[in-house]
């Protein structure tokens, strides 16, 4: 593999890794949360309910862990891009 086909590789990678991070970051922000709820006690289960407001904080922050490694991808490839370039 020569060295322009690396920096093409790695070039065209930070972009698809970019996008992805904020396409997964815009998921995360867009999301709507439910309003506010107490916790629940389930008296069959015996231990406090998991409230929707809870649940999509949760899976935000999922998102937002997800759009953070793209970034990251994005950046080293951007770096080994920069470094292969004569």
């Amino acid at each position: 593999m020569t060295q322009a086909t690396l920096v093409t590789i790695t070039s065209i990678g930070s972009g698809v890794f970019a996008i992805a991070a904020a396409g997964f970051w815009f998921w995360s922000a867009a999301m709507r949360l439910p309003r506010a709820t107490m916790r629940t006690w389930d008296r069959e289960a015996g231990k406090t309910v998991e409230t929707p407001r809870e649940k999509a904080e949760r899976q935000q922050s999922k998102l937002s862990a997800i759009a953070a490694l793209f970034a990251g991808v994005a950046a080293l490839c951007q770096v080994a891009s920069a470094m292969l370039t004569p």
